[in-house]
């Protein structure tokens, strides 16, 4: 017979251990491989099983995933993880990436990457890593993530690249709300069958209702399709905000955007679509529902048209530069290509001149999601043109003239700002180095100095120019060695 004492201290010890398998389990992936195996290497498909199954079924490989917690996958490797087969996500998981640089998670163009919330309704989100090169086969869907069961998916500071499917390449949203932020998705999500080359978004059995995606401060570039929705197909609730659409491709409707014509409800503030193929924006001819909202956008440079409508749609302090839809102003926006102009995603700049800077409402760039700032995260109110918030994903500056004081060739915080230091800040695009001004685009670096810059020999070293710079009064010497 079990003492009083005895059972208490049973009872204290199972609710210790109840307590710590509901807490939420942090599993580090420390392989590249995509087995499971008994080898004492926790890969991504092992720390999936356990989290999805809340305990080890890895025989130690990886910690226990939690019982009823949000868990952790963290990724303490750098690569490429091939995979053999879908990963299916039936648990509530959040993906921690040492970078979209650093990790890339690939279909190996033979398998769908993600499968998410197969048995239910998930919370699942992705950072820092790169979903490429899955595919869901010319009769399935989202070949990088499919959303199954109406479950909430978040992309941040992540790229999917190089998906294909029958129906959105990279995203495929059947259910439940996507929201994408800090990302692009781009680099040939492709030939879909039909429809949406980088995100499908709607139910197809039951459109509309409550399928919704989210973009902020992204990019979708190079997707492309054979028929409708180059970058996004929608039949749901679609949300875009400081983003940039631009080189998608469809051969038949929407290069941008096709906005369907059962209940697609769309609204686009803060963003720039150019350069894409097949419209930029295609509202249905039969959607006559007045449930498009476009304001502070630039839609310009799209062959075949840059918009569609059948007046459903709403415009408010929006450029378009062939005329169609009735916007706010008419002609040339004068964009740079899209390149990295700072920020964590390409972006066009706005050339000097633009009709759209100082042409904003600014409610719409204070309120939420642009909250004040563009694309890049630089502010709106701080372009030192004027007190209005500018049009499209980007924020024009003023050209910064930076101050080269010294002859050194360093970077450390001493209160001399080096020639060094004035390239990285003007390539930038912010004060990397506070030895000198930030840099806004189209900088000027002026020599306030007399003498020779001598470059060190390291490789690293070499002056590496990827912004507009415009260099006065220069004579530097170089030594036989690269600038």
């Amino acid at each position: 017979m079990i003492s009083t004492k005895l059972f208490k201290s049973l009872f204290t010890i199972s609710l210790v251990v109840l307590s710590f398998q509901a807490s939420a389990a942090t599993i580090t992936v420390n392989s590249t491989d995509d087995t499971i195996d008994n080898d004492g290497q926790c890969t991504l498909r092992e720390a999936i099983e356990n989290a999805n199954n809340g305990s080890d079924t890895t025989n130690g490989d990886c910690i226990a995933g939690s019982i009823t917690g949000n868990d952790i996958i963290y990724f303490a490797i750098n690569g490429v993880i091939n995979l053999k087969s879908e990963l299916i996500v039936n648990s509530n998981i959040d993906f921690e990436g040492p970078g979209a640089d650093k990790l890339t998670i690939s279909g190996q163009k033979s398998t769908r990457v993600f499968s998410i919330g197969n048995e239910g309704h998930v919370v699942v989100s992705f950072y820092g890593v790169t979903i490429a090169e899955g595919f869901a086969g010319n009769n399935s869907n989202g070949g990088g993530i499919y959303n199954v069961e109406s479950s909430d998916i978040t992309i941040i500071n992540s790229i999917l690249s190089g998906n294909s499917a029958r129906y959105g390449g990279a995203i495929f949203n059947s259910a439940g709300t996507v929201k994408i932020i800090n990302s692009s998705i781009l680099g040939d999500n492709l030939k879909s069958a039909e429809a949406g080359g980088g995100i499908y978004n709607g139910n197809l059995t039951y459109p509309g209702g409550s399928v919704t995606i989210e973009i902020i401060n992204s990019t979708l570039s190079n997707n492309k399709v054979t028929d409708s929705g180059g970058a996004i197909y929608n039949i749901g609730k679609l949300t875009i905000s400081n983003s940039t659409l631009s080189g998608n491709q469809a051969d038949n409707k929407g290069g941008g955007i096709y906005n369907s014509t059962w209940s697609g409800n769309l609204t686009i503030k803060n963003s720039t679509l150019s350069a894409n193929t097949g419209w930029g924006i295609f509202i249905d001819d039969e959607d006559t529902s007045n449930n498009v909202f476009i304001a502070n956008t630039i839609i310009a440079n799209n062959d075949g048209g840059d918009c569609h409508d059948n007046n459903s749609l709403t415009i408010k302090n929006t450029l378009i530069e062939d005329g169609s839809c009735n916007p706010t102003w008419i002609g040339d926006p004068k964009l740079g290509p899209l390149a990295n102009n700072g920020g964590p995603t390409l972006t066009h700049a706005l050339l000097s001149g633009s009709i759209a800077i100082d042409a904003g409402d600014n409610a719409i760039c204070t309120a939420e999601p642009v909250n004040g700032l563009d694309q890049r995260g630089v502010s709106r109110f701080s372009s030192f043109t004027g007190s209005q918030c500018d049009i499209g994903a980007y924020e024009y500056q003023l050209p910064a003239t930076i101050t080269v004081n010294s002859t050194a060739d360093t970077i450390a915080d001493d209160g001399w700002c080096t020639l060094r230091e004035a390239i990285e800040n003007a390539n930038n695009n912010n004060a990397t180095h506070v030895d000198c001004v930030a840099g806004r685009g189209d900088d000027v670096i002026y020599f306030a100095i007399n003498g020779v810059i001598k470059l060190k020999s390291e490789l690293e070293s070499e002056l590496i120019v990827n912004s507009r710079v415009v260099s006065r009064n220069l004579k530097c010497y170089f030594a036989k060695r690269r600038i």
